[in-house]
Parts: C-alpha cells; structure tokens; sequence
C-alpha cells in the first residue's frame, strides 16, 4: 500500500528547533477513505516523538473520498506537561484519488488553521493561547464559513455605549471567538420567522450542501406580533420547519425541473422569497404535478394565502401521504408577506425511483402553490437557533408570549439532529440590564450574552467534520451543594472502595500513583459534599483507556434519583461519541430541572486530562486542561444529608462504571477557578477550602 509521511518540529519563534521536548502525536482519520483494495481507513495512529520533539507517522497515500470530503485529525500532546494540546486537522477534498503528500505542508501558525493549547508556548512559533474556541483548526481552503439569518439583533441593532466599536456587537465576538469561520451576515431587521424562510429560500439564499454553521437569531419579533395567536404561533412554527429541511437538505429540485410532470391549470407565481423566485400555482380542483425523485424521501415545500389557502394532497399511488389544509397557517406579516413555506416531508420508500401526486383537493378558488423539492444531505450543516430574552419596552407582548415562542425552537429543533437550541435568557439576560437607551436593542452586557449564548452552542459542534453536529443542547440553569463545615482529607483508605480499583504508577510527572478503574469498581466517601451551596470546586486528573471511546462512564457523582427532593447535584461523566471521549458536566438547579455542559468530544484515549468544574453561586464552569470549554448561569439544589460523594460511579442512577485512570481528586468549598488557569503539576495539599482530597496513593 503506499503511504505519505507527515512530520513535525517544535521550534521557538525564530523558527529553531529545541531540545529538551516530547510530544505524543496521534492521527485520526475520518470517514471515507478508501484504499487501493476498498477497505475504509479507520486506524488511529500514535507515536512519541524525539527529544527534540519531531515525529512522524505515515498515511495511506491513495485514498478514495466520500463526495463530501474527508480529513485527517491531529492531536500533539506535551508528555513534559508544560504545554497544553494542539489540535489541528488536514482536509480533503471530494476527489476519487487524493495524493494526501500533496496536502500536507508544515503545521500552521496564524489565521484560520488555529492551534489550541492551554497556555502560550514559545515553542510553536506565531500560536497563542486560545481560552476557548473550536478545539480543531481547518485549513483556508477547506475552513467552514458562519452563516447567519435573524432580525434586527443580527443586523447590527446596537445600543451599546461602546457601539461604534463594531468589535462589541455580538456576531463579532462569536466570529472571532471562532476564529476558524469568516461571516456571512444575511440579517435585517423587523422581520419575522416567515421572512427569514423567505430570505433562506429566495431573498439571500443558502446553497445546500454548503460546509458551514448556521445562525438563526430572532424571535423577538414574533413574540410581540402575533406570537400570542394560534396562527402567529403556526407561521413561525411552519417557517422554522421548512428553513431547517432546508439547510438539512443536500439538493433543491425547482419545480421547473422535468422531474415535476403538471395536469390541469397552473401558472407561475412570481416571488423573491420562493425558491428560484418562482412557484407554480393552482387554483383549480383536481389539478396535480406528479413528482419523480430517487431515494427513501424527499421534502416537497408548498404554500397557500393567509386566511385563504387551499387544501393539497400527496399521495403515492391509491396511498394518501398528507393532506394539508393551508388556509390558516400563519399570520400576515407586518412585512405584508401572506404566507409562509410549509414542508411535506416523505419517507420509507426505500432505494430507486419514485413518483408521488400533489393536487389541490378543494373547491375553493384559494391557491395552492408547489414550490420545490428538497433530497437529504447525509451530513447537513450545524443549526444554531437562539431564543431572544424580554424587553423593556411596552411593546414586549410579555414573558408568556415569549416563553410560548422559544419553547416552538425547542419542539421544532427536536426533529432535526443538525439542531441545537440556546436561550439568551439562560446566559444572564435580563430586561433590565440587557437593553439599551431604546428599549429593545442589545446594549453592551446583551451582545456579550449573545456571544456567551451562541459560542455555548458552537462548543457542541463536531468540528473535524464541520457539517454535522452531536446532539441537541440542553442549557438552562444550575449548582451543586454547601459547604461541610468539618471538612474532610484523606487519601483512597478513607472511602469505602468495592470492585475493581487497583493503584498504578502514576502517568502525570510529578505524581507517585493513580487510581485505575476497570468498569467494574468505585470509591464512596460518603455525604462529604453535603453543604455545597454556596460555591464549590470539583477537580481530578483524568486519562482515558481504550474502553472509556466506546461505553459511557461517570468519574466523579454526588448525583442522586432524579425523582428524589432535594437528593441530587453533580456529577462529571464520559459520554463518548465516534470513538472519542467527551466530557460532560451535570447538576439539577433549586427548582430540580436537570442543566449541563457538554465539552468537545476530541478526547483521545491514553491522553492526560486535567478537568475542573466550578460554580462561584451564580455561573457553572467546566474546564479542561486549564481552558474553559462551558459555562451556565444557573442555581444548584442543595443534596439532601446522605447521598454520597463517589468517584468511579454515581449513587444513585449510573450511566455506567469508570473504565479510566484518575488521580488527585479534590472537592473544595470555593470556587478555585473562574478564568483559564496553568493546571497543577504537583499533589495538593489541604488548606481550609479543602472539603476531600484523595491523591491516589494507597486503597485499603
């Protein structure tokens, strides 16, 4: 098989090599390449490096690439733990053979190839620390592009005392905090969900299939017209579903296409806003297009009058798909805009070719308008939707209305995978302190909880691939417990160990021995967290195994049933995903209701994590090797009296055993960290913040 080589030197910033460093680079390839017998390439591959830091690692070198492209992922970590991770990637493109010595070059140093790391080292030239951000880089050809629709608080409606800074308004901030994303800004203000379709589909449109992140912000116009009424609330409802088939889809089939066959009487209905800024329309009962498309499904988007639409049918032979009266399913606009997309999806068909009707069924002299089809992306785009706070302006139809809207994001996002929703509200909006001098406009503190809001959402985001995204994000509020007034040091002895733990040498320089956990044991310590109400910090050193990439695992719990007042508060867990580990923190607020913060899933076995999390009574944190990778404002029940502080395990409902390595655990009564900090490279010793302590030294 032939093969390319990459390599690598550290070197200071006057571009010499030093001495004295040795890095583990590990290689990761994603999906589809294939090699000259067929096979798909799926190993991971790690070496350490000289003393001087350079390694290399070999590639295969003809590589069969999926059409939508593929890379290799590259992670350096420091054994001398003086330098945090850099993590960076090699794209690909969508050819049939990639000659991959073609598309390595040196390792990048600027601009939008970042290099993450937990704190600045002068031995990579030109790489800054990164506090937080995307913990993978993409080369400038292959980078993803920010694409963003909303109203007015996209559109740059800023009444910031700093507001001719540029670099304040929220989108600034979150395309900086990014850094791998240029920004394409497709905003304008007072509009409503209907009129961001509208642009999506027709007035600024999205390209399927585009590698990007999409931002749709705004429902605050909603809220205050019409969004109290049950039609307001079905035009947001419809408009939302059919931008997100949209952005989901890989292929728009215009219904001028020959693929759509029409009988009886139809004309063209001329709008901006229709895809192709046409759309055919009838008005006339009995009249169809029969639609011809290949695959399982297909998404067609239609649309009748506010008030007057009439009804549209689907069918696949003598089976009717759906039946659609379009009459009342949105609001007119305060734009004039009558009516909204609506989407038919459809499925099961299996593989080949298909043809389903669409007729107007009614007798009413109301139109039906056939606008286009969609066909599924395998990989669509990640979503962002994030839900506005109240105002103080007397035109805020009120915290019901707009509890009512953003709750629409919640149960529409729910049915696309590429989703994930943020409510500003969470972040620390507020009427009274978010707005500016005109009431209704973010001033300086709403464009920095927007930035929080949305950056919250992109840390979710696989970025290797940068076209597909994990999960949806739960964020709302949160805290853990108060404090022991006895405290509480020890080492492993004072917990009551069951299972398989056993003590290892300890892979941190600097440590004697560690805590090895074989999905088969923990460590209770009993109620020692109870009290931590008013701050706290939880902190350990973590190395994942080969089996913590496939099975869930908790580390550190003192999280209890979630049917229990009171009884539950914290936990930190894997849940791993593509077969790298990701970190998540979890905590039920004062009123019971579960938040967390899920990390970066990038983390690869054997690797040397330091993880902290933090709550100061007001903000919950989550730190990875000193760098922030979450936070959420929110409250923390107070534990009851007796559920136990475990490590390896939760005491109450598990989502499974540790199969890690952890070292130097400690509870503390304060919360240590609120910024990025240089994570210890030394054991702890017990001060009066100190509620547990366990370094890991001996188990009896």
């Amino acid at each position: 098989m032939a093969t390319s080589t990459i390599t690598n030197v550290a070197k200071d910033p006057s571009g010499v090599a030093v001495a004295g460093i040795t890095v583990i680079a590990t290689l990761r390839p994603g999906p589809g390449f294939r090699v000259d017998d067929g096979s798909e390439v799926t190993a991971i591959k790690t070496t350490t490096s000289a003393g001087d830091g350079s390694w290399s690692l070999a590639l295969e070198r003809n590589a069969n690439i999926t059409p939508a492209g593929s890379w290799w992922e590259i992670e350096e970590v420091f054994a001398d733990t003086a330098g945090g991770p850099r993590q960076w990637t090699i794209g690909v493109g969508a050819v049939n053979a990639t000659l991959l010595a073609s598309l390595i070059g040196p390792p990048p140093t600027s601009g939008p190839a970042y290099l993450t790391q937990g704190t600045a080292d002068a031995r990579y030239a030109g790489v800054a620390a990164v506090a937080a951000g995307p913990t993978v880089g993409l080369g400038v050809a292959d980078r993803l592009d920010w694409y963003l629709y909303g109203h007015s608080y996209t559109a740059g409606g800023y009444q910031g005392a700093s507001q001719a800074n540029a670099s304040l308004f929220w989108t600034a901030r979150v395309t900086e905090s990014t850094r791998a994303l240029s920004m394409t800004n497709r905003g304008v203000g007072s509009t409503l969900m209907v009129d961001f379709a509208g642009r999506a589909f027709g007035g600024a449109p999205w390209v399927c299939g585009t590698r990007g992140i999409l931002c749709v912000n705004g429902t605050l116009n909603d809220v205050n017209n019409g969004g109290g009424t049950a039609k307001g609330q079905a035009g947001f409802r419809n408009a939302l579903t059919a931008m997100l088939e949209l952005f989901a889809a890989g292929a728009r089939i215009e219904h001028t296409n020959g693929q759509f066959v029409y009988t009886g009487t139809w004309t063209t209905f001329t709008d901006a806003r229709c895809s192709g800024g046409t759309a055919k329309q009838t008005t006339v009962q009995g009249s169809y297009a029969d639609v011809a498309f290949t695959g399982d499904s297909m998404v067609l988007i239609v649309h009748g009058i506010d008030g007057a639409g009439g009804t549209v049918q689907v069918a696949n032979g003598a089976t009717v798909l759906a039946t659609v009266d379009l009459s009342n399913q949105m609001l007119t606009s305060p734009s004039g805009l009558n009516w909204c997309h609506y989407a038919i999806p459809v499925s099961g068909f299996g593989a080949g070719s298909h043809t389903v009707r669409v007729s107007k069924t009614d007798a009413s002299s109301a139109p039906v308008r056939l606008d286009v089809m969609l066909l599924p992306h395998p990989s669509p785009p990640a979503v962002i939707l994030v839900g506005n706070g109240p105002i103080p302006d007397p035109s805020y139809a009120g915290d019901t209305v707009l509890a009512t809207i953003n709750g629409l994001l919640v149960s529409v996002a729910a049915g696309f995978a590429n989703a994930v929703v943020v409510d500003a509200r969470d972040f620390g909006w507020s009427a009274a302190t978010s707005c500016g001098v005109d009431r209704i406009h973010p001033n300086d503190h709403g464009n920095s909880v927007l930035a929080t809001a949305v950056q919250a959402a992109a840390n979710q985001i696989d970025w290797t691939n940068g076209t597909h995204i994990l999960g949806t994000l739960s964020l709302p509020s949160g805290t853990l417990g108060t404090p022991n007034s006895s405290g509480f040091a020890g080492t492993p002895a004072n917990g009551a160990v069951s299972g398989g733990v056993s003590t290892v040498a300890s892979p941190w320089s600097g440590f004697t021995s560690a805590l090895s956990f074989d999905g088969s044991g923990s460590i209770d310590f009993g109620a020692t967290a109870t009290g931590l109400s008013a701050a706290f910090c939880v902190e350990f050193k973590w190395q994942p195994t080969a089996a913590s990439m496939g099975t869930n695992e908790e580390l550190i719990s003192r999280y209890s049933s979630d049917v229990v007042a009171g009884a539950g508060n914290c936990r930190i867990y894997n849940v791993p995903t593509g077969g790298l580990a990701r970190l998540v923190a979890q905590w039920r607020d004062a009123g019971g209701t579960i938040r967390q913060i899920v990390g970066p899933g990038n983390i690869g076995s054997g690797t040397l994590r330091d993880v902290s999390l933090t709550w100061d009574g007001t903000t919950m944190r989550l730190f990875r090797d000193g760098v922030l990778v979450g936070s959420l404002a929110s409250s923390v029940e107070t534990p009851d009296a007796t559920t136990s502080f475990v490590v390896g395990d939760a005491p109450g409902p598990s989502v499974g055993k540790a199969q890690s390595v952890i070292e130097e655990v400690r509870l503390s009564n304060v919360a240590r960290y609120t910024a990025g900090y240089t994570p210890p490279v030394a054991p702890f010793t017990t001060d009066a913040n100190t509620v547990l302590l366990v370094h890991g030294d001996t188990i009896s």
